[in-house]
């Protein structure tokens, strides 16, 4: 919250000096070359903003496999005891996602079915990661057979 005061606060009082800047300029200058300082010096001071924000976000850029369509993510999580560590999670990349999307909107979701002399904890540990068991099938089995 003090945060976003000082920034609403500095906004302002640069906005009301610039007035008084602007007034003691045209005195000086014409206001064509005055906009051409004003808009050089406005881009040079947002360069090193520009240059520092490009390095932050190839840092954090994901690994994506455009063959595969898919993006590799490593998030910290923590287990059952509270202790963090790194895991490696495959999402779907943009094209594979709004497949799936499409599908899911047409099919109806059919849920897994527990097999005859399946053991409830068997089914469990099969079923455990499986939201859209016939939607996973679709992408997981069947797709990379007609994959280029």
């Amino acid at each position: 919250m003090k945060r976003g005061i000082i920034i609403l606060l500095l906004t302002a009082a640069i906005w009301g000096f610039s007035l008084v800047a602007q007034k003691a300029g045209m005195d000086v200058l014409g206001p064509w070359s005055f906009t051409g300082i004003r808009c050089t010096l406005a881009g040079l001071s947002l360069l090193p903003l520009a240059v520092y924000l490009d390095k932050k976000r190839k840092r954090e850029e994901p690994d994506y496999d455009a063959k595969a369509d898919t993006v590799k993510v490593i998030k910290t999580v923590k287990n059952d005891k509270g202790v963090e560590s790194k895991q490696e999670f495959v999402n779907d990349g943009t094209k594979k996602l709004n497949a799936r999307r499409k599908i899911m909107s047409y099919l109806y979701d059919l849920q897994e079915q527990k097999g005859e002399k399946e053991s409830k904890a068997a089914f469990r540990a099969k079923t455990e990661d499986v939201n859209h068991p016939l939607i996973e099938k679709i992408f997981n089995v069947y797709a990379p057979r007609y994959a280029e």
